[in-house]
């Protein structure tokens, strides 16, 4: 991956003893509590194995490191890229540089989709993405409950819960894949990935199991999932998906089903439950403000779809008129 530009020496995954500055330059956008909170979780995963860490791509001049980017490689065939960042006296094609070297990554791994947060009013970072590459595809609202919005009881009144099992894969990838039909959640994203990938990635979040994942039903017939996960070391329970089939909606039982996330939460002793949702899914929001649910943070997602994917040309048109 070695580049060489002008004054750059080159471009290159970061040696082993770079690796904690770069994270740091990488990371330095971050809240001050939360940056060296990141750099340091990435340096106990690499030091157990758990990355690649060809994807910390550093520019140097000379010996000087002056610029990062960090491709952090997910399950599913997907990719989170951290917005490169530069030192004083980097060139100004430095950052193209940086994005060509992910690009390359990402190819050489079979990524299907990489994915870039970026703050909502970030004009100048959605410019440098935009050139990049890179398409805005939905804003997200990261939204919380808390214990005194918890059921005391199980809330279910009409559907079943029916935990996952192991070899129920198929009929748990059969009922996500109908939720996806006319979904108001992140439509854009429909149809880029396969759903082995998708499910891969919803089995990566938190805990990394399913044992909080299960069937909704309606008198023992599929009409919809919940899945859940664990953050032990955050404290907190996400809401990775909730969805109904077609035929399910607009009787409430969204909201029941998240009444139920919330009662298990609650139920494990967990204080908190997070979720993030497409600002634009306004049916959603209504369902979720009932819940007890409040916003703490806002998104916007860039996308970039690679070779090997899925999608359709005009499924992928859609990431840029969303």
């Amino acid at each position: 991956m070695d580049r060489n530009d002008g004054q750059l020496a080159h471009i290159s995954a970061a040696r082993p003893l770079e690796r904690k500055a770069a994270w740091e330059l990488v990371f330095k956008a971050l809240p001050s509590n939360l940056q060296q909170k990141q750099v340091d979780l990435m340096l106990r995963q690499a030091n157990a194995g758990l990355l690649d860490l060809e994807g910390l791509i550093v520019a140097r001049n000379g010996d000087d490191m002056v610029g990062a980017i960090w491709v952090q490689q997910l399950p599913g065939s997907t990719a989170a890229i951290w917005f490169p960042q530069r030192l004083p006296g980097g060139p100004p094609s430095l950052a193209r540089l940086l994005w060509e070297a992910s690009d390359a990554y990402l190819e050489v791994h079979n990524v299907r989709l990489a994915q870039c947060l970026v703050e909502l009013d970030s004009g100048a970072e959605a410019e440098i993405l935009h050139a990049a590459g890179y398409k805005r595809s939905v804003d997200l609202l990261y939204l919380v409950s808390t214990r005194d919005s918890f059921p005391e009881s199980p809330p279910a009144k009409k559907l079943q819960f029916e935990r996952f099992q192991r070899g129920a894969e198929r009929r748990l990838k059969n009922v996500i894949e109908q939720t996806y039909r006319e979904t108001l959640d992140c439509p854009a994203l429909a149809g880029i990935r396969s759903m082995e990938d998708i499910v891969a990635g919803y089995r990566a979040t938190g805990d990394t199991s399913s044992t909080h994942w299960y069937f909704v039903c309606d008198k023992m017939e599929d009409v919809g999932c919940l899945l859940l996960t664990n953050h032990s070391k955050d404290l907190h329970w996400e809401l990775i998906y909730v969805g109904l089939v077609p035929a399910a909606r607009g009787k409430a039982w969204g909201l029941e089903a998240t009444r139920y996330a919330q009662w298990l939460t609650g139920e494990a002793g967990s204080d908190r439950l997070v979720l993030g949702v497409d600002a634009a899914n306004h049916p959603a929001l209504k369902m979720y403000a009932s819940a007890g649910f409040i916003g703490w943070d806002r998104r916007s997602v860039f996308l970039k779809v690679f070779s090997g994917t899925t999608a359709t040309s005009n499924e992928i048109e859609k990431l840029s008129q969303h």
